[in-house]
């Protein structure tokens, strides 16, 4: 038997959250793009800082969906956990935003270009959502066509 008073955590839903995966996923291929394109083009100084801003953005948004968990989740809230989240966020985030910043060894746009790259993806994903719901990919009938080309494409 379990003697915490606090109700038990109920699991996860199978597909909550699956867009915070999906998008880091997303973000971590084209961030090292973007890390191999200013490398070649700019050199190693400004793929680090994309880098870094890569890396601090990605921990920012997996701060944000804990702390997201921890406040839509049924039952009593943990305030322990949420103002470690919460300090942990802040710290590794934008101190180490700070830090980075503060060194001016590395470029400024490069590192918040890094930085924005996760809500970049999310903006891009959910402008690709919104498209999909257009008539303009759909059939006549209303469904997506099977090969995924769009239902008007060829016709002239």
């Amino acid at each position: 038997m379990n003697s915490d008073p606090r109700p038990e955590r109920e699991p996860a839903a199978p597909g909550e959250f699956v867009l915070i995966r999906r998008t880091l996923i997303t973000t971590a291929w084209l961030g090292a793009l973007a890390c191999l394109v200013a490398w070649t083009y700019w050199g190693g100084s400004r793929a680090l800082a994309i880098l870094a801003g890569l890396v601090l953005g990605s921990a920012n948004l997996v701060f944000l969906t804990a702390l997201v968990r921890e406040f839509v989740r049924l039952g009593e809230r943990d305030a322990v956990k949420i103002a470690v989240l919460f300090a942990s966020k802040m710290i590794v985030v934008y101190g180490g935003l700070a830090a980075l910043l503060l060194t001016r060894r590395l470029s400024v746009l490069a590192l918040v270009g890094g930085f924005s790259l996760p809500l970049a993806v999310i903006v891009l994903k959910a402008g690709g959502r919104a498209l999909q719901a257009t008539r303009l990919f759909r059939t006549a009938d209303g469904r997506l066509p099977a090969d995924g080309r769009a239902a008007h494409a060829g016709k002239g």
